[in-house]
Order: C-alpha cells, then structure tokens, then sequence
C-alpha cells in the first residue's frame, strides 16, 4: 500500500514531535524478560519464538523449524560480534528470521540502539527523503 501525502517535510520533524519514547507494556515486559538472555549471550528457542509472536506471529511455524542448538548458536554469534553486518547474517541465517524479523530481535534485546526495520518503515524513510531509492528496500526481506 502506498503512503498518502505526508504532513512532514522530512524524517527529523517527525522525530521532533512524534516519536515517543515510552513503551507498550506488553513490549517493556518483553524486554525486561529478554535482559537474561543479553546477559547470558544468546536466545532460547523459547525465547525467540516470544519474539516471533511480537513481531509477526504468522512466522512461527518457520521459527520452529529451528533445533534448540541452532537457535543457541546463531543468536550467540549474533551477540558475539561487533559487527552490525555479521549480527544480521547469523540471525538471518535462522529458519524464519528475516530482516525485519531480526531487527525486532535486537530491538527487544537492546531497545536504545536498535529499533525495527520493516517495509512500513522503508516506505515512510522513502516518502520523506531518508532513503532515495527504492532499490535500497530489496535488503527488506519480507
């Protein structure tokens, strides 16, 4: 679906006077439960498949799909490196994980540094000037 007409002249007036930085409750407790796994360095199967029903539950008979060693191994790979390029590889390596899929997982895990990358967010990025062509959407995968 295309965007309507915006009433902003670019990304930073929107920022200015719509982004709010407080969190759904559901969302805040889904964070606070998730500390452990940041802490411990890696996702449960559990655990990601809480992420799942957040983000996009219809993906859930892809997640699991995944073995409880896969799910370990690739979300520790993930939290290991420093590397933003590497940490979207290893997660988008799981069966289910996207690129949307994996930004609500660092998202959840580190809510000040990463935020949720998703079509919608592409569409209004585009409308406002913040991305200049829509070839830098085909990353997105849906």
């Amino acid at each position: 679906m295309a965007l309507k007409k915006l009433p902003f002249r670019n990304v930073s007036v929107l920022l200015k006077h719509h982004l709010s930085t407080e969190e759904d409750v559901r969302t805040a407790a889904l964070i606070r439960e998730l500390r452990d796994a940041r802490l411990r360095g890696y996702l449960t199967r559990a655990e990601l498949e809480k992420v799942c029903r957040w983000k996009s539950p219809r993906a859930i008979r892809l997640i699991r799909r995944n073995s409880v060693a896969r799910v370990r191994a690739a979300t520790r790979r993930a939290l290991a490196t420093r590397s933003e390029r590497l940490r979207l590889e290893a997660l988008t390596r799981l069966d289910g994980v996207s690129v949307p899929m994996a930004s609500a997982i660092l998202t959840l895990l580190d809510p000040r540094r990463y935020g949720v990358i998703d079509i919608r967010v592409w569409q209004l990025l585009y409308a406002l000037g913040g991305s200049q062509k829509k070839s830098e959407w085909s990353w997105v995968q849906l």
